[in-house]
């Protein structure tokens, strides 16, 4: 069942609740929504054992999705995720996002003092988003939209056309936008115990996590890579990944 929290800046925030326990908040990535968690079965795998909380990112899912720049900063990111757990009366949290939904996790872990866990999955530290990259991904986003407009959308590929399709491009586009002010965030930020992990076939993610292995054990954290894992395999292929996460967040 879906319940909202109003965040600091009035956008509603969707989010759902499975199960008791400690709480788990599950962060979804840049192009997904909250129902990954159930369609993956990581809700099954987790809800008997923690009080599982899947949340819509702003600009995604049922939550609030302005189509301005200025409503996807980092800070407001973190002040709806500060807003649902505050209105949930939670203490004490671990959390689990994949690609985007990690870099927010890591900063949500760097920023908050409640947050006892924290996995990454498909993410780096560093700079995630240069301004060379946002600018190609907005000209991308850019293309697709006179594409649409001009009733062209069968020349992209199935699996483009099919998220140009469902997506509101305005909102997707200020997303984008807003991905270039985010800050680049080191391992010694984050003070809680982290685990990232990554796989073979996830490109530039896994190239970067071989590199970054040193100062992401010296700052207490851990890091996990997989054979032959694509950047959504990190979350689809649950059997995968689960006993890693699981070991680490009972440890």
């Amino acid at each position: 069942m879906t319940a909202f929290v109003t965040s600091t800046d009035g956008t509603p925030i969707a989010y759902t609740i499975y199960g008791s326990g400690p709480a788990l908040l599950l962060i979804h990535g840049f192009r997904t929504n909250r129902s990954i968690w159930t369609k993956f079965g990581w809700v099954d795998r987790f809800a008997p054992t923690y009080q599982v909380i899947t949340v819509d990112l702003r600009g995604r899912g049922e939550s609030g999705a302005p189509a301005d720049p200025n409503f996807y900063t980092l800070t407001r990111y973190l002040d709806d995720l500060d807003a649902l757990i505050t209105s949930l009366g939670i203490a004490t949290f671990y959390v689990f996002g994949h690609s985007f939904g990690a870099a927010l996790a890591l900063r949500l872990a760097a920023a908050s003092n409640n947050v006892i866990k924290v996995i990454g999955a498909g993410t780096f530290f560093g700079v995630t988003n240069t301004p060379e990259s946002v600018a190609k991904q907005v000209a991308e986003v850019e293309e697709w939209a006179r594409l649409k407009a001009e009733g062209k959308l069968d020349e992209l590929p199935a699996d483009q056309r099919d998220f140009v399709t469902q997506t509101d491009l305005p909102v997707y586009l200020a997303r984008v936008k807003a991905l270039a002010g985010i800050p680049p965030l080191e391992p010694t930020d984050v003070r809680h115990p982290a685990l990232l992990y990554s796989g073979t076939r996830d490109g530039a993610i896994y190239t970067t996590l071989q590199t970054q292995r040193e100062a992401i054990e010296a700052a207490g954290h851990q890091l996990a890579l997989f054979d032959d894992l694509t950047h959504l395999e990190l979350v689809s292929k649950i059997a995968v990944a689960a006993p890693t996460i699981e070991t680490f967040l009972r440890a």
